[in-house]
């Protein structure tokens, strides 16, 4: 793929896990509110950083990851699974349908 040779891409499915909520759908339907996902930390994790505000992801469901992947991964690599894996399904792709052009 050099930079002569455009390559097309086609968004088929969206995933998404902000301050929002979990969920493309949940994005869309707080930002169109206006809502927002910033807010006041809990002291003990404003003690920790350098702010008092900010985009907490709540109660994030750790589904589709094996007892033995999540000491593996961190946290924001498990919100991008689960992003990912949103995208995947509402494309209608099963995991082992992708195919990686250079691992291929």
């Amino acid at each position: 793929m050099g930079s002569n040779n455009p390559v097309r891409v086609v968004v088929t499915g969206l995933g998404a896990v902000s301050g929002l909520g979990i969920g493309a759908g949940v994005q869309l339907d707080k930002a169109l509110k206006g809502q927002s996902g910033i807010a006041p930390l809990p002291a003990e994790l404003a003690r920790k950083v350098a702010t008092r505000v900010g985009a907490q992801v709540l109660n994030f469901p750790l589904n589709g990851l094996d007892r033995k992947d999540l000491s593996m991964f961190d946290r924001v690599a498990h919100m991008s699974w689960a992003a990912a894996n949103e995208a995947l399904a509402a494309a209608k792709i099963l995991p082992t349908e992708v195919i990686i052009p250079e691992r291929a």
